[in-house]
């Protein structure tokens, strides 16, 4: 499998770099490309492009730019044909830890096995024609490999995804998909590209159906983790047209929308295009680049973490450079304050502290890692919002109910009154302007982005947001930068039933994202299973007295 390593705090810059071709200009020579369909890499960092409209493969070196001359490495006929030393129409390819090329020769019908250094390919599936039949393949754009070998093709106009295993190129195995478009559990709708796990489970980017299939191997029926099926849109919890799909370590699943939003940019057919981050069970993605190509299909992280697409229609390929967020980590002497809110500001408390950098994610649970010898001054700094002075101004607040702080030492403040969620960065003063990360509407609401009332706030080490929406009675999670936030537990109403909450005041998130609500007008705190809002149980049950 690709190695696909990135750093846990990955981030991606949506200006690109060219890496390989050259803008709006196509041909056959060494340095230009003409409509890529693909791109991988090989553990040496080097770049194969799938350089459709050559008909070859070519590869260039670590660090290229859009003059980098590439090296020919299969196909060696830029007017195509269908002999050992030829490609037709290549739409994707695999590499192997051999760096032996599997490449999906899409108009002669077949995969082609191709050694590093050697003139000719050999066909090692398919290969008997176009067609339904499972011994040929129809019009299809991406390939997987897995660790025996084994072939796998995304079969777009059959509408199928089928299996050749290793040594056997007569006949596929049907695994996905029933040669029939559709849209319910077992059908696909013009497949496009796929991902096979370690698990041999395997994820379909179902490209008509705009939504992400995961076929477990042997099952009947896949399910949808991304997207919803049949509707296309531009909201973090929708795909448009999804062309390509991979995996980060950490099983993060990366979807690259091939039209996503439908506006056009600078010129007519180019696309606002977006690639999406996903962790499986999420019921939306966020997104962590978003920029202007025109036709995108492939995608791949280079050696280095860097998101690599092959931009057909503007004959090129682009690289999203990654950086690696770094965030305060307490360290000796530390880094502790405490922080109350009040009716319209929030004070902190603080003691001066040695702190280190690093680039390992923050822990789930907040650290509050103090000093043996830790002594709090009383007199204390304003770091948002102005004493007696409300409103709803980014550097306002009215009634904040509660704060936290990220592994990045931004502050979050649970904005009551203004029904919202506000970041400020570290250092921030009475007069820095928060940014508002949930609740979009000033005077509250019950929908996808408003909140009603919030009274607390727990945030994950993937600064994630779990808000107690109190007078929506649920909790909301939020993940950072995204318009929408999703219920995952309650929402069914005020009441005393274990499917409901009541007046409610303080969250908290265990290690294993179950939720625990501080009931407070029931008297009662209730925990809420991670991937079940339905129903909460009873954990601690607050008795009364009368005197």
């Amino acid at each position: 499998q690709p190695l696909n390593q990135i750093c846990s705090t990955a981030a991606w810059n949506s200006t690109f770099k060219i890496v390989a071709g050259t803008t709006s200009s196509w041909g056959t020579a060494s340095n230009l490309l003409n409509t890529p369909h693909d791109v991988t890499f090989d553990g040496y960092g080097n770049m194969y492009v799938v350089d459709y409209g050559n008909h070859r493969i070519q590869r260039f070196p670590s660090g290229s730019t859009s003059s980098t001359s590439g090296v020919t490495v299969a196909g060696f006929s830029t007017s195509g044909g269908s002999g050992y030393s030829q490609l037709l129409y290549p739409t994707s390819m695999f590499i192997d830890r051999n760096e032996t090329m599997y490449i999906l020769d899409s108009s002669n019908c077949r995969v082609v096995r191709w050694l590093s250094g050697e003139p000719l390919g050999f066909t090692v599936a398919a290969g008997h024609g176009y067609g339904s039949t499972l011994d040929k393949i129809g019009t299809s754009y991406a390939i997987y490999l897995d660790d025996q070998s084994n072939i796998y093709i995304s079969d777009h106009s059959n509408h199928r995804v089928t299996k050749w295993f290793n040594g056997n190129h007569t006949t596929g195995a049907t695994i996905a998909g029933n040669n029939v478009v559709g849209s319910t559990p077992y059908q696909l709708n013009s497949p496009w590209g796929i991902y096979v796990d370690a698990n041999y489970t395997l994820y379909i980017a179902d490209y008509g159906n705009h939504r992400i299939q995961k076929w477990i191997a042997g099952a009947m029926n896949a399910t949808t983790v991304a997207g919803v099926s049949g509707v296309l849109g531009s909201w973090s919890y929708q795909l448009y047209y999804p062309t390509a799909i991979t995996f980060d370590q950490y099983t993060y699943m990366y979807i690259m929308d091939s039209g996503n939003n439908m506006s056009y940019a600078l010129v007519i057919n180019e696309w606002m295009i977006r690639i999406q981050r996903w962790w499986l069970g999420s019921t939306y993605g966020v997104t962590v680049v978003s920029a202007s190509l025109y036709n995108p299909r492939g995608m791949a992280f280079d050696t280095s973490g860097n998101l690599v697409v092959a931009d057909q229609s503007y004959h090129r390929v682009v690289s999203f450079p990654v950086s690696c967020r770094e965030y305060k980590r307490l360290h000796s002497l530390c880094a502790f304050q405490a922080v109350y809110s009040f009716s319209y500001i929030t004070l902190i408390f603080e003691i001066l502290a040695a702190t280190t950098t690093t680039t390992t994610p923050p822990s789930t649970n907040s650290p509050n890692q103090v000093c043996g010898t830790a002594v709090w001054n009383s007199t204390f700094k304003v770091v948002a919002g102005t004493t007696s002075s409300w409103g709803t101004a980014s550097n306002r607040l009215n009634t904040p109910h509660d704060v936290t702080f990220d592994g990045y030492d931004n502050m979050y403040v649970v904005d009551y009154g203004n029904h919202r969620i506000q970041r400020f960065p570290s250092g921030s003063t009475s007069s820095t302007s928060g940014v508002t990360v949930a609740g979009f509407s000033t005077s509250g609401g019950s929908g996808y982005s408003q909140l009603l009332y919030p009274t607390s706030m727990f945030i994950d080490c993937n600064e994630t947001m779990y808000i107690l929406d109190s007078s929506n009675y649920r909790v909301v999670r939020w993940l950072s930068g995204e318009p929408l936030g999703f219920t995952v537990a309650a929402g069914h109403g005020y009441g005393s039933t274990l499917d409901k909450i009541g007046t409610s005041y303080a969250i908290y998130l265990d290690d294993q994202s179950n939720i625990y609500i501080s009931d407070n007008s029931n008297h009662r705190v209730t925990k809420w299973f991670n991937g079940n809002h339905t129903t909460g149980v009873m954990v601690c049950i607050i008795e009364t007295e009368t005197f």
